[in-house]
């Protein structure tokens, strides 16, 4: 028998007990949908704004026996400071979004709370909900990541 549709749309409803090594002991979190993670994207992304390119690379050369002479200007600007915060505030809306679930063991979080979490709890809950997610990056993963040679 195969899963149904029901089955596949409830399980973003389905919160579960997940161990919190942190803690030493486990918490109700629920995996987010794939509109959520968008969410969660955009928070991440406002940071970014505008990027604009600057760099300049001179290109001489033969092509299709015509002599070739180019020039690219590119400059990029990235607010890290920006970056980080936005980057903080996308991962307290994913806590806050799988954390208040219907579990019967569940209490209700608002995002100041979550953001006061230590530091060791709040990363691991975050790496616990997007493990949840479907979004698991594991070592392995990067070292199997092919290099350029």
């Amino acid at each position: 028998m195969s899963i149904t549709k029901e089955q596949i749309l409830n399980s973003v409803d389905k919160p579960e007990l997940v161990y919190i090594e942190a803690l030493n002991d486990e918490i109700p979190l629920r995996p987010l949908s794939k509109t959520e993670l968008i969410q969660v994207e955009k928070i991440e992304s406002k940071a970014y704004g505008i990027f604009e390119t600057s760099e300049t690379a001179h290109r001489k050369g033969m092509r299709q026996n015509k002599q070739i002479n180019s020039e690219i200007n590119t400059k990029g600007k990235v607010d890290l400071a920006k970056q980080s915060e936005a980057s903080f505030k996308g991962k307290v809306a994913a806590i806050h979004l799988s954390i208040n679930n219907d579990h019967v063991e569940a209490e209700n979080w608002d995002k100041n709370e979550i953001e006061r979490m230590p530091g060791k709890v709040f990363d691991e809950i975050f790496e616990k909900v997007q493990e949840l997610s479907g979004i698991d990056v594991t070592e392995a993963d990067v070292d199997s990541f092919p290099e350029d040679e």
